[in-house]
């Protein structure tokens, strides 16, 4: 049977347009507003250079224990028939979180315990063993459509738990946000599974000037810069309270059907925990 996965993507309509002032979002965690589903921050963030995405404060940001990177590699082509590809993630301990297979818009995720999951489906299409880089992915992929996978390795394997130095949060070690953005509203899920939901606070941009109405609507010049303040809560899988805050930020890149697409996005902000750590967030869904 035939699967598909699909990622989010950035594309949306330029509604409400765009500001060279601030967009305030509504202050209740209840409320909705689809004001900016013009842009759009979904995406897979990592930390830099796919080190901790949630590091301590004495830590540098993708100066970690990851001391291999491999940022992308053909692993083969889809022919619409072949249901399950398979390999080795170069010589082995690949770190959680990191290993990524995409086929055109077809992603398996990482989820940190060594399950691939098709993005947009939700459900394990695939497996990842860690310790030895050996990966399984099932999905019939069109033809032509080439595989890539993509994951960090680290030299300093023999290091576990929950005290291994750089770690921002407790218990746990945090490598990647899957988040989701609809309208103010949105929804993280880190690699080991914890969900945790928020809102935008703000959305503004470098240039232009503020449309508030379809009647007004504008489509944004490539090379906007877009900035939105962002918060979330929820527990995390070491059993914390979590309450996170920070600025997503973006490049509007505009096709040339006048269809809006974020490139270049990051994710900074505070990790902390209740009667826990606190700690940095610094990643990118490049």
């Amino acid at each position: 049977m035939k699967k598909t996965a699909m990622v989010s993507v950035a594309v949306v309509s330029a509604i409400g347009i765009l500001a060279g002032c601030e967009w305030q979002g509504g202050g209740s965690a209840e409320h909705f507003s689809d004001r900016y589903n013009w842009v759009n921050f979904s995406g897979v963030y990592r930390g830099v250079g796919s080190g901790l995405l949630v590091t301590d404060y004495t830590a540098i940001p993708g100066g970690n224990d990851v001391t291999n990177t491999t940022a992308r590699v053909l692993v083969g082509t889809g022919d619409g028939v072949t249901d399950t590809f398979s390999g080795v993630a170069g010589r082995g301990n690949v770190v959680p979180g990191t290993f990524v297979a995409e086929a055109g818009s077809m992603y398996w995720l990482d989820d940190g315990s060594g399950n691939l999951v098709a993005s947009g489906l939700g459900a394990i299409n695939g497996s990842i063993v860690y310790q030895t880089g050996a990966w399984v992915i099932r999905g019939v992929v069109p033809p032509g459509v080439k595989i890539i996978i993509r994951y960090a390795t680290t030299t300093d394997a023999g290091q576990t738990g929950p005290n291994r130095p750089g770690s921002g949060a407790s218990g746990i070690r945090i490598y990647s946000f899957s988040l989701t953005q609809e309208g103010n509203k949105i929804t993280i899920v880190d690699n080991n599974g914890s969900t945790y939901t928020g809102e935008l606070g703000s959305v503004r941009t470098n240039t232009g000037v503020s449309r508030d109405t379809a009647l007004d609507a504008a489509v944004p010049a490539s090379g906007t810069q877009v900035t939105a303040q962002f918060n979330a809560r929820g527990v995390s899988a070491a059993g914390k309270q979590v309450r996170m805050t920070g600025v997503l930020q973006g490049t509007v890149d505009v096709s040339d059907q006048g269809v809006v697409t974020l490139a270049s996005k990051t994710m900074t902000g505070t990790w902390i925990e209740e009667k826990g750590r606190t700690g940095d967030i610094n990643g990118s869904a490049n």
